[in-house]
């Protein structure tokens, strides 16, 4: 099962990063963010379905996104 929600969840990932095509978001913290909220998810008793996983991953891209542009706007 839980091998299952993995798989599924980079699939879901790999086509949001492939299909996004941009470079202002730090993908690599996008999927710390994106594994922290489904691990949540899955602890909390759960079983996500691909919309719940698509969700996650968006937040998690707009987060990585949102960060990314406080850290530039420190340096102005």
């Amino acid at each position: 099962m839980i091998c299952d929600i993995s798989a599924d969840a980079g699939r879901i990932f790999d086509r949001l990063e492939d299909l996004s095509g941009e470079h202002f978001i730090d993908w690599r913290k996008a999927l710390e963010h994106y594994s922290d909220a489904l691990r949540s998810f899955v602890l909390g008793g759960r079983m996500p379905c691909t919309a719940d996983m698509i969700s996650m991953a968006a937040k998690s891209m707009d987060i990585s996104r949102a960060e990314r542009l406080a850290l530039a706007k420190e340096k102005l």
